[in-house]
């Protein structure tokens, strides 16, 4: 019996001998195991685990215990990977966004932005632990053209000013920008961005330290507020560089007439000009009142007389009108948008809101058009006088999408106004302004003129 328990026991301690133990590092977690098995895998079926489809597990399951001891298990989990419009699930064991990304096909390009669970990503590498949803915003090309250099940004940034900002460009209130700080991306391709400086003006018996953007003395008044009115000049003279050292002097200039006689006004007109992009203004020429009778003219330079001349009795300047030019140049541009690149000849700000078959504004539901096609999506609707010159252009609406001018609507007074038609069952309300893209072929006639 003695020789018996012997035996038995020597079993149990040859048995207790053969064991390996090992360390098991599941998705970070760590437990050890003691294993008969010879292989990863048996270690694992030793620990009661089992491997699921996508598990990694290193070294693999048919490898020889690792010498270290130490086996990484990592589980398979699901991924929502969101990009360019598109929603990839995926089933993976990576931890780290650049390797998942990687693993569904996902290119990264410069200026791309990535999102982890809402988040910015602060570094592709780092392991994502239970990250659940990465959401990749594509980067834009921003043309820059600052003080006359120009340079292409590329950003994922929301707006204007937050690119710049990336780009390491701290932008201040006297600053020329435009668009404006706010504008979205990628709605703005061409950024003009004129830096403020530090500029002395002296002016009207004060002298003025100021911040003001310009390439020219003439630019840096008029930004700071201290522009040159009528007869004015300055020192030195407005087309001249921005002097560093020295102040700028304004000298203000007013010349009067003592007379008898009377003043001959003018008249304001405009005019087309192709000088000028479509709807836009500028001033042609400002115009001159005439002067007739008999006047002394007296010029004043800083509140002195310099010049004082006696003219005789005739009409001494004829009226010139005004003339004020509105644009008539047209420039196809390119927009980019969720469906591919639209070609656009015209962009306007219009006050957008929609309408339906049953949704009208009327007791009746209305399913035809003042064009005769269906009230659906597609359709857009607009003053009866835009309608008869515009019936059957089509415009682009960021959000909206694609649609043909074929219906008339009340409008808005005092704001230019478009109808966005939708059918009663996918009907979509509209109460705010939109960038209006009217898209090519140019028509033959045009209303350069929107009211």
């Amino acid at each position: 019996v003695g020789s018996i328990a012997l035996a038995s026991f020597g079993l149990v301690l040859l048995a207790a001998s053969a064991r390996t133990r090992v360390t098991l590092i599941i998705d970070g977690e760590t437990r050890t195991v003691a294993t008969l098995g010879r292989t990863v895998g048996a270690a694992l079926r030793t620990a009661g685990l089992s491997l699921e489809s996508g598990d990694v597990v290193v070294p693999g399951a048919k490898s020889p215990l690792p010498a270290s001891g130490v086996i990484e298990l990592r589980r398979a989990r699901p991924v929502t990977i969101e990009i360019d419009g598109e929603t990839i699930e995926a089933i993976t064991a990576t931890d780290a966004a650049e390797n998942i990304l990687a693993e569904s096909g996902t290119k990264l390009f410069p200026g791309d932005r990535v999102w982890i669970d809402g988040l910015p990503a602060t570094s592709l590498a780092a392991p994502l632990r239970v990250a659940s949803r990465i959401r990749v915003d594509r980067a834009f090309d921003l043309d820059l053209d600052e003080s006359g250099a120009h340079r292409t940004l590329r950003s994922a940034a929301a707006t204007v000013g937050e690119a710049l900002w990336e780009a390491g460009i701290t932008l201040r209130g006297a600053d020329v920008l435009r668009p404006g700080a706010g504008a979205g991306l990628p709605g703005s391709s061409e950024v003009v961005y004129l830096p403020a400086q530090p500029v002395e003006v002296e002016a009207d018996g004060d002298t003025i330290l100021t911040w003001a953007a310009g390439d020219s003395v003439g630019e840096v008044l008029a930004n700071s507020g201290v522009a040159l009115v009528g007869l004015d000049y300055a020192v030195p003279d407005a087309g001249s560089p921005v002097p560093q050292a020295t102040p700028i002097r304004v000298v203000r200039v007013t010349e009067t007439s003592e007379f008898e006689g009377d003043v001959l006004p003018f008249e304001t007109r405009w005019e087309g000009s192709d000088e000028i992009e479509i709807d836009r203004q500028g001033m042609v020429d400002p115009g001159q009142a005439g002067l007739q009778g008999e006047r002394t003219r007296v010029r004043y330079e800083a509140g002195v007389e310099t010049e004082r001349m006696v003219e005789a009795a005739w009409t001494a300047v004829e009226p010139r009108d005004r003339i004020m030019g509105y644009g008539t140049k047209i420039v196809i541009r390119t927009l980019d948008t969720p469906a591919g690149p639209v070609e656009y000849w015209r962009a306007v700000s219009m006050y957008a809101t929609s309408y339906s078959p049953c949704r009208s504004g009327v007791p009746q539901c209305l399913y035809g058009t003042a064009s005769g096609a269906k009230v659906q999506k597609g359709i857009a609707a607009v003053t009866v006088p835009m309608f008869l010159d515009m019936r059957g252009q089509v415009v682009y609406v960021p959000g909206y999408g694609k649609a043909t001018i074929g219906d008339t609507g009340g409008g808005i007074p005092g704001r230019l106004w478009i109808d966005l038609a939708y059918s009663d069952e996918d009907y979509f309300s509209w109460h705010n302004w939109v960038t209006v893209y009217f898209l090519t072929p140019v028509p033959p006639y045009i209303d350069y003129i929107l009211e």
